[in-house]
């Protein structure tokens, strides 16, 4: 339920009045008045309405007491430098507090392929700022370029040729290779979900055989 410290903090994001609520929620501004001082119940409809009124307005409340405006967006990469403007982001939002990357339907040999030097620097800069990766590739596939143990193979109908997924602090990658496009999605919702998908997968893959030597 709303709380008065919210409503007023949520205004305070926004910029809004009381009289800006009252228009935006059809309550009237005595009663948000009233309501916001601690002073007065309110009817959990007005409650709502003004939820609403606030949640319109790109506002969410995700506990009972904290406020923030919404954040999810999507951002589209094309072209050559998609793969490397990627790779910049993930460097940019780990690298102050480290963290990890999950990588889903790796295909490491096709991605040296086509950015051999920007790869291998990319992945001396996860190295530098404490940030790790783990890998799901298709079963059979011998082509590491990380710590043999940051691998594990699904099988090959689980494994989706053509796409790669990257999971990382509240953003969810997917990587068209056949259209030279990545599809960036900023949610802590999206993250969340592809994060318990890509554990479920972890935890019932194949650990590949340890006599594997990785590739350079």
């Amino acid at each position: 339920m709303l709380k008065p410290e919210q409503s007023r903090a949520a205004r305070g994001l926004l910029g809004w009045t009381q009289q800006d609520l009252a228009e935006a929620s059809g309550v009237h501004k005595n009663l948000i008045l009233k309501f916001e001082r601690g002073g007065a119940d309110i009817l959990a409809t007005s409650l709502e309405v003004i939820n609403q009124a606030f949640e319109r307005a790109e506002i969410e409340f995700p506990d009972s007491v904290s406020v923030r405006k919404k954040t999810d967006h999507v951002e589209l990469l094309k072209g050559e430098d998609a793969l490397k403007r990627l790779w910049q982001d993930i460097l940019n939002t780990l690298k102050s507090d480290g963290g990890e990357v999950l990588i889903t339907n790796v295909d490491e040999k096709r991605t040296e392929n086509i950015e051999k030097k920007a790869l291998h620097d990319h992945l001396n800069a996860l190295k530098e700022n404490n940030i790790t990766e783990r890998l799901l590739s298709c079963v059979d596939d011998t082509y590491f370029l990380m710590p043999q143990e940051c691998y594990r193979w699904i099988s090959k109908e689980l494994f989706t040729f053509g796409t790669s997924t990257y999971v990382y602090k509240d953003k969810v990658a997917m990587q068209l290779w056949q259209s030279s496009m990545i599809i960036l999605v900023h949610s802590r919702e999206a993250y969340m979900a592809e994060k318990a998908r890509f554990e479920d997968l972890w935890s019932r893959a194949m650990l590949p055989p340890t006599k594997i030597v990785n590739n350079p």
